[in-house]
């Protein structure tokens, strides 16, 4: 592997794993309020967007990994799900709501990133989406 892949890796590994504990952090404190200089959004909005960024940066990370096992796609959206499952369950202690929609947002978020990246692969469009292996 190159050094500006290994850079490259390193640097999604930590943005992904930064924007997670980001994205925890705020879905587990208390709803702040919108604030009012932003344009009114819907809350399934913002969950596609939240898990769409955690699922492509996850997907980009797990899937060009030098090592093994290599991750396939159903791997991490199952991750996803669980994780999805598990963030809405617990806002309850966090005197937040629990919402079957949330979750579901959460999941076509994270699967709509997956595809696209998936698709982007496919067609050969060049770009940090493809798969690149240390040959060790």
């Amino acid at each position: 592997m190159t050094g500006t892949m290994r850079d490259f890796r390193t640097w999604l590994k930590r943005t992904w794993l930064a924007y997670w504990i980001v994205l925890f952090y705020f879905t587990h404190s208390p709803e702040p309020g919108w604030p009012g200089w932003a344009p009114e959004t819907s809350d399934k909005t913002l969950h596609l967007i939240a898990f769409f960024l955690l699922g492509g940066l996850g997907w980009l990370t797990l899937s060009t990994a030098p090592t093994s096992p290599r991750w396939r796609a159903i791997d991490w959206i199952g991750v996803i799900i669980v994780y999805a499952a598990c963030d809405e369950v617990l806002q309850c202690l966090c005197n937040r709501y629990c919402s079957l929609g949330d979750m579901i947002a959460d999941i076509i978020g994270a699967v709509a990133a997956i595809v696209l990246i998936t698709v982007l692969r496919a067609i050969g469009l060049p770009g940090p989406w493809h798969r690149r292996h240390a040959t060790n």
